[in-house]
């Protein structure tokens, strides 16, 4: 299932936050048990995936090369440190 991110919207993290938000993911979690929800968020600049991240059994972490800061990938490290982590390394130069 493909749940599209749509437009940009003032108040997001509150609506994602909402109780009829939560109902549609705890929906998806039960009725299809043996399947992975993977939720493409927006930057952590935003507080949307902080607010997905409860909906989430693990956090899926981009990491660009050259760009993401060291207090950066800390400050990402910290946020999310009771969910299991996957790191990918994105546009190294070899």
């Amino acid at each position: 299932m493909v749940l599209p991110a749509g437009k940009s919207l003032t108040g997001s993290a509150e609506i994602l936050g909402s109780p009829y938000a939560e109902s549609i993911f705890l929906e998806l979690k039960t009725r299809y048990p043996e399947r992975f929800i993977i939720i493409d968020a927006p930057s952590l600049r935003s507080a949307d995936p902080l607010v997905l991240s409860d909906y989430a059994d693990a956090i899926l972490l981009v990491v660009e090369a050259e760009r993401t800061t060291d207090e950066d990938l800390l400050s990402a490290l910290g946020m999310f440190k009771e969910k299991p982590l996957l790191m990918v390394l994105n546009k190294l130069r070899i």
